[in-house]
């Protein structure tokens, strides 16, 4: 089914395997342009690797021809977002912000909170980085 509809999205023009999820390695992932799959583990374990529905969506289309094509249009970017992931509210910061969204996700594709935990550290790193900047040009300045 799934490789029907590849095939009557792109005219007929992809060749197609199917691989052996316990099979696979970076040396067989480097010949292929891309790799699909339909298993959200497999896809967390393999970032390079696009996950698509098990009956393929319009969005999983829009996904490949990215892929393929390095090219979007600005109106299929839309798309690409799960519409349960926006949020519009007030919020009194922004760690409860990320909290809210980080949640969200979680909902969608769980992380056992790994995502939180990612961007409150990338907050703290960049945080330092500017201080370290701005204690830099302070010094230069004087």
């Amino acid at each position: 089914m799934i490789q029907m509809q590849l095939q009557q999205w792109f005219n007929n023009t992809l060749t197609i395997d199917f691989l052996n999820i316990f099979k696979y390695n970076k040396d067989l992932a480097s010949k292929y342009s891309l790799v699909l799959s339909t298993e959200t583990k497999f896809v967390q374990q393999h970032p390079n690797v696009i996950l698509i529905d098990l009956f393929p969506t319009e969005n999983d289309r829009l996904k490949i021809k990215s892929a393929l094509t390095k090219n979007v249009k600005a109106e299929e970017i839309l798309n690409f977002f799960d519409p349960s992931l926006f949020f519009c509210g007030n919020v009194k910061n922004k760690d409860e912000l990320l909290k809210i969204l980080c949640a969200k996700v979680e909902k969608i594709c769980p992380t056992n909170n790994q995502l939180i935990k990612s961007v409150l550290i990338h907050e703290k790193k960049l945080i330092l980085i500017l201080e370290i900047n701005l204690l830099c040009h302070t010094l230069m300045n004087n």
